[in-house]
Protein backbone atom coordinates (compact mmCIF):
# COMPACT_ATOMS: atom_id res chain seq x y z
CA UNK A 1 0.00 0.00 0.00
CA UNK A 2 1.41 3.31 -0.63
CA UNK A 3 1.34 6.13 1.77
CA UNK A 4 0.90 9.63 2.26
CA UNK A 5 2.02 11.93 5.04
CA UNK A 6 -1.17 13.42 5.82
CA UNK A 7 -1.56 16.23 9.02
CA UNK A 8 -4.99 16.46 10.15
CA UNK A 9 -5.80 19.88 11.84
CA UNK A 10 -8.06 20.49 14.58
CA UNK A 11 -10.18 22.28 17.20
CA UNK A 12 -8.10 22.49 21.03
CA UNK A 13 -5.58 19.83 19.91
CA UNK A 14 -2.46 19.44 18.68
CA UNK A 15 -2.26 18.31 14.84
CA UNK A 16 -2.47 14.69 14.31
CA UNK A 17 -0.06 13.42 12.00
CA UNK A 18 0.32 10.42 10.23
CA UNK A 19 1.69 8.03 7.27
CA UNK A 20 -1.64 6.42 5.55
CA UNK A 21 -4.08 6.56 2.77
CA UNK A 22 -7.64 8.12 2.29
CA UNK A 23 -10.01 5.78 1.95
CA UNK A 24 -13.42 8.19 1.60
CA UNK A 25 -13.76 11.70 0.98
CA UNK A 26 -17.30 13.49 1.37
CA UNK A 27 -18.00 17.31 0.93
CA UNK A 28 -21.22 18.68 0.45
CA UNK A 29 -20.20 22.65 -0.42
CA UNK A 30 -22.03 21.79 -3.27
CA UNK A 31 -24.99 20.14 -3.07
CA UNK A 32 -27.62 19.31 -5.72
CA UNK A 33 -26.22 22.55 -8.02
CA UNK A 34 -26.07 24.78 -4.95
CA UNK A 35 -23.09 26.41 -3.01
CA UNK A 36 -24.00 25.73 0.58
CA UNK A 37 -23.28 28.41 3.13
CA UNK A 38 -22.53 25.67 6.04
CA UNK A 39 -21.62 22.43 5.18
CA UNK A 40 -19.78 19.08 6.32
CA UNK A 41 -16.46 17.50 4.75
CA UNK A 42 -15.83 14.17 5.97
CA UNK A 43 -12.95 12.30 5.57
CA UNK A 44 -11.40 8.61 6.22
CA UNK A 45 -7.83 7.30 6.22
CA UNK A 46 -6.27 3.79 6.99
CA UNK A 47 -2.68 4.66 8.84
CA UNK A 48 -0.15 2.60 8.12
CA UNK A 49 -0.54 0.76 11.35
CA UNK A 50 -3.74 -0.38 10.15
CA UNK A 51 -5.55 2.02 12.41
CA UNK A 52 -8.07 4.51 10.95
CA UNK A 53 -8.62 8.49 11.34
CA UNK A 54 -12.26 9.94 11.00
CA UNK A 55 -11.88 13.99 9.88
CA UNK A 56 -15.06 15.33 10.61
CA UNK A 57 -15.31 19.10 9.70
CA UNK A 58 -18.38 21.45 9.68
CA UNK A 59 -17.41 24.78 7.92
CA UNK A 60 -19.27 27.77 7.77
CA UNK A 61 -19.29 30.79 5.64
CA UNK A 62 -21.06 33.04 8.01
CA UNK A 63 -19.35 36.03 9.28
CA UNK A 64 -19.08 35.54 13.08
CA UNK A 65 -19.10 31.50 12.71
CA UNK A 66 -16.41 29.32 13.06
CA UNK A 67 -15.62 26.22 11.24
CA UNK A 68 -15.60 23.27 14.07
CA UNK A 69 -13.29 20.15 12.74
CA UNK A 70 -12.69 16.72 14.96
CA UNK A 71 -10.05 13.94 14.18
CA UNK A 72 -10.22 10.26 16.05
CA UNK A 73 -8.05 7.67 15.57
CA UNK A 74 -10.31 4.40 15.72
CA UNK A 75 -9.24 0.54 15.75
CA UNK A 76 -11.87 -0.53 13.87
CA UNK A 77 -13.87 1.17 10.84
CA UNK A 78 -17.21 0.00 11.75
CA UNK A 79 -16.97 2.74 14.51
CA UNK A 80 -17.71 5.31 12.12
CA UNK A 81 -21.54 5.52 12.15
CA UNK A 82 -21.68 5.76 15.65
CA UNK A 83 -18.93 8.40 16.45
CA UNK A 84 -20.35 10.42 13.17
CA UNK A 85 -23.93 10.19 14.70
CA UNK A 86 -22.81 11.27 18.11
CA UNK A 87 -21.25 14.16 16.11
CA UNK A 88 -24.32 15.74 14.76
CA UNK A 89 -23.62 14.57 11.25
CA UNK A 90 -26.83 14.29 9.35
CA UNK A 91 -27.89 10.61 8.20
CA UNK A 92 -27.96 10.55 4.59
CA UNK A 93 -24.60 11.72 4.79
CA UNK A 94 -23.39 9.00 7.17
CA UNK A 95 -25.04 6.40 5.44
CA UNK A 96 -23.01 8.02 1.77
CA UNK A 97 -20.12 7.49 3.43
CA UNK A 98 -20.80 4.56 5.00
CA UNK A 99 -21.67 3.33 0.89
CA UNK A 100 -17.55 5.06 -0.30
CA UNK A 101 -16.27 2.78 2.60
CA UNK A 102 -18.33 -0.44 1.77
CA UNK A 103 -19.52 -0.88 4.81
CA UNK A 104 -22.54 -2.96 5.67
CA UNK A 105 -24.40 -4.17 8.86
CA UNK A 106 -25.15 -7.80 8.58
CA UNK A 107 -27.61 -9.04 10.24
CA UNK A 108 -27.77 -12.99 11.75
Amino acid sequence: MPTTQYIARTDGRPPLRFQGERLAWLDTHWDRGREQTRWWQLEVYRTAAGRYVLVAAYRTAWQGERDEVTADVLDDLGQVPELLEKRGVPAHLISELCELLDLEEIVP
